[in-house]
Protein backbone atom coordinates (compact mmCIF):
# COMPACT_ATOMS: atom_id res chain seq x y z
CA UNK A 1 0.00 0.00 0.00
CA UNK A 2 1.29 3.35 -1.36
CA UNK A 3 1.07 6.21 1.28
CA UNK A 4 -0.19 9.34 -0.04
CA UNK A 5 2.27 12.87 0.23
CA UNK A 6 0.31 15.69 1.98
CA UNK A 7 0.28 18.85 0.33
CA UNK A 8 2.95 20.20 2.22
CA UNK A 9 5.30 17.34 1.16
CA UNK A 10 4.20 17.33 -2.53
CA UNK A 11 5.01 21.01 -2.48
CA UNK A 12 8.70 21.05 -0.90
CA UNK A 13 7.88 22.26 2.07
CA UNK A 14 6.50 25.42 1.02
CA UNK A 15 3.49 26.73 0.79
CA UNK A 16 1.66 29.42 -1.62
CA UNK A 17 1.86 33.10 -0.90
CA UNK A 18 -1.54 33.95 -0.70
CA UNK A 19 -2.00 31.02 1.76
CA UNK A 20 1.25 31.88 4.14
CA UNK A 21 -0.36 35.71 4.88
CA UNK A 22 -3.75 34.05 5.68
CA UNK A 23 -1.69 31.91 8.32
CA UNK A 24 0.11 34.63 9.42
CA UNK A 25 -3.09 36.80 9.63
CA UNK A 26 -4.69 33.89 11.36
CA UNK A 27 -1.60 33.01 14.02
CA UNK A 28 -1.90 36.55 15.66
CA UNK A 29 -2.97 36.66 19.38
CA UNK A 30 -6.50 37.24 19.72
CA UNK A 31 -5.79 40.66 21.40
CA UNK A 32 -4.57 42.15 18.51
CA UNK A 33 -6.67 43.81 16.23
CA UNK A 34 -7.08 43.95 12.40
CA UNK A 35 -6.24 46.63 10.74
CA UNK A 36 -9.56 47.37 9.16
CA UNK A 37 -10.44 47.63 12.78
CA UNK A 38 -8.03 50.43 13.41
CA UNK A 39 -9.50 52.66 10.45
CA UNK A 40 -12.97 52.43 10.96
CA UNK A 41 -13.10 52.56 15.01
CA UNK A 42 -12.10 55.85 15.07
CA UNK A 43 -14.53 57.26 11.71
CA UNK A 44 -17.35 55.39 13.52
CA UNK A 45 -16.74 56.85 16.82
CA UNK A 46 -16.42 60.27 15.26
CA UNK A 47 -19.87 59.38 13.50
CA UNK A 48 -21.47 58.48 16.60
CA UNK A 49 -20.70 61.49 18.60
CA UNK A 50 -21.74 63.63 16.19
CA UNK A 51 -25.16 61.59 16.27
CA UNK A 52 -25.07 61.68 19.84
CA UNK A 53 -24.90 65.51 19.86
CA UNK A 54 -27.70 66.09 17.05
CA UNK A 55 -30.00 63.75 19.15
CA UNK A 56 -29.29 65.12 22.79
CA UNK A 57 -30.25 68.46 20.98
CA UNK A 58 -33.26 67.21 20.58
CA UNK A 59 -34.48 65.66 23.55
CA UNK A 60 -32.63 67.76 26.04
CA UNK A 61 -34.32 71.71 25.13
CA UNK A 62 -33.68 73.47 28.32
CA UNK A 63 -29.34 72.44 27.39
CA UNK A 64 -29.89 74.40 24.14
CA UNK A 65 -28.36 77.43 25.06
CA UNK A 66 -25.82 76.07 27.33
CA UNK A 67 -22.12 75.33 27.23
CA UNK A 68 -21.15 71.80 27.03
CA UNK A 69 -20.08 72.02 30.78
CA UNK A 70 -23.04 73.25 32.28
CA UNK A 71 -25.03 70.58 30.23
CA UNK A 72 -22.88 67.81 31.82
CA UNK A 73 -24.15 69.55 34.91
CA UNK A 74 -27.63 68.79 33.70
CA UNK A 75 -28.94 64.96 35.12
CA UNK A 76 -31.32 64.85 31.99
CA UNK A 77 -28.55 65.17 29.36
CA UNK A 78 -26.34 63.16 31.61
CA UNK A 79 -28.78 60.20 31.10
CA UNK A 80 -29.68 60.59 27.86
CA UNK A 81 -26.45 60.85 27.19
CA UNK A 82 -25.10 57.58 28.94
CA UNK A 83 -28.22 55.87 27.16
CA UNK A 84 -27.03 57.04 23.98
CA UNK A 85 -23.39 55.71 24.43
CA UNK A 86 -24.66 52.40 25.26
CA UNK A 87 -26.36 52.06 21.49
CA UNK A 88 -24.18 50.97 18.52
CA UNK A 89 -23.73 54.06 15.28
CA UNK A 90 -26.63 51.81 13.30
CA UNK A 91 -28.86 52.38 15.59
CA UNK A 92 -28.72 56.04 16.81
CA UNK A 93 -28.51 56.30 12.97
CA UNK A 94 -31.67 54.91 12.08
CA UNK A 95 -33.27 56.49 15.42
CA UNK A 96 -32.21 59.81 14.11
CA UNK A 97 -33.62 59.35 10.33
CA UNK A 98 -36.92 58.05 12.12
CA UNK A 99 -36.63 61.59 13.50
CA UNK A 100 -35.86 63.57 10.06
CA UNK A 101 -38.84 61.93 8.46
CA UNK A 102 -41.10 63.11 11.38
CA UNK A 103 -40.00 66.28 11.17
CA UNK A 104 -40.54 65.84 7.37
CA UNK A 105 -44.30 64.77 7.51
CA UNK A 106 -44.39 67.77 9.89
CA UNK A 107 -43.90 69.99 7.70
CA UNK A 108 -45.62 69.00 4.85
CA UNK A 109 -48.96 68.83 7.18
CA UNK A 110 -47.99 72.65 7.92
CA UNK A 111 -47.19 73.45 4.85
CA UNK A 112 -50.46 72.38 3.75
CA UNK A 113 -52.38 73.57 6.17
CA UNK A 114 -50.69 77.17 5.38
CA UNK A 115 -52.02 76.40 1.45
CA UNK A 116 -55.78 75.63 2.73
CA UNK A 117 -55.59 78.81 4.92
CA UNK A 118 -54.29 81.08 2.25
CA UNK A 119 -57.08 79.74 -0.72
CA UNK A 120 -59.49 80.33 2.23
CA UNK A 121 -58.53 83.73 2.59
CA UNK A 122 -58.63 84.68 -1.08
CA UNK A 123 -61.86 82.59 -1.80
CA UNK A 124 -63.57 85.89 1.42
CA UNK A 125 -61.76 88.69 -0.53
CA UNK A 126 -62.99 87.42 -4.08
Amino acid sequence: MTRKKSEYQRLNGYLPVELECLVKEYAQPVYRKPYHHKVFSPLLSGMKMVIIRHLLYQNCPQCRMCTHAQALNNAHYRREQAKLLGKQTGELFEEESRDILRDIIRLVQCEKELRNKRRRLRETFD
